[in-house]
């Protein structure tokens, strides 16, 4: 996902826009380890940000596919069938807030019209898996489809996936993983993420979750597989 800005690129929609290089400077990976007291209650943002920003931040591994290829045709099959993803241009609103894609459309609309189309942003990190994440984007007035939350690092534009049959009702939608490697550890690391996301509950307004013996054990444990796909994806 490459960079947001451009003189053309602010001339075309009505309303003011941000550089997505700058977006995530202050999103920090939270310190879950031994000091985390059991029974406390954690931000549920804190564990959002180790599972869905660690790579963004620290080692850039995850980004925008380049190319719709045959694995991304599976997993998009899988999620609605037959269906084809397209690349749809990023402008972020500069109101955007991180994680907060419905809202952030919802404001467009109230100020410029259009509709909000549901779907999947498909992101990968190279050689390990692709992740679809249930997202919302803006269609404008005139039919247009524009991507107005807060992406990647210098993201041009959003690798999404229409779903008509599905319409965001304040519960998160788990994502989807798409391994691309038969390393197990790959593996154990997407199923460690769909627990700890089961785990701290699908609702929005769900701002802390307890921190248990059994969560942290497994924040821990992912932790060390990030270490290992850090150093060999």
């Amino acid at each position: 996902m490459d960079n947001c800005t451009s003189q053309n690129a602010e001339e075309s929609v009505p309303f003011k826009i941000i550089d997505c290089e700058t977006t995530n400077r202050h999103m920090e990976v939270p310190a879950l380890d031994e000091s985390c007291e059991l029974g406390a209650g954690v931000n549920r943002g804190r564990i959002c940000n180790l599972l869905m920003t660690h790579s963004i931040n620290r080692h850039m591994r995850t980004r925008v596919p380049t190319e719709i290829n045959d694995a991304i045709r599976e997993l998009c099959g899988n999620i609605v069938p037959g269906a084809e993803p397209l690349y749809v241009p990023t402008h972020t609103a500069a109101h955007a807030a991180e994680n907060d894609c419905f809202n952030n459309v919802k404001r467009v609309i109230e100020q410029s019209g259009g509709e909000t189309v549901h779907g999947w942003r498909i992101v990968e990190w190279p050689r390990a898996f692709l992740q679809a994440e249930f997202h919302g984007i803006w269609r404008k007035p005139d039919g247009q489809l524009l991507d107005v939350s807060i992406g990647l690092p210098n993201q041009k534009q959003t690798l999404f996936l229409l779903d008509p049959q599905r319409v965001f009702n304040s519960e998160r939608i788990p994502n989807r993983k798409w391994a691309l490697t038969t390393d197990m550890l790959v593996h154990e690391f997407m199923s460690a993420t769909a627990e700890v996301e089961k785990m701290t509950g699908n609702h929005i307004g769900m701002n802390r979750v307890v921190m248990t013996r059994e969560l942290r054990q497994l924040l821990m444990r992912l932790k060390q597989l990030f270490a290992h796909m850090d150093m060999n994806y």
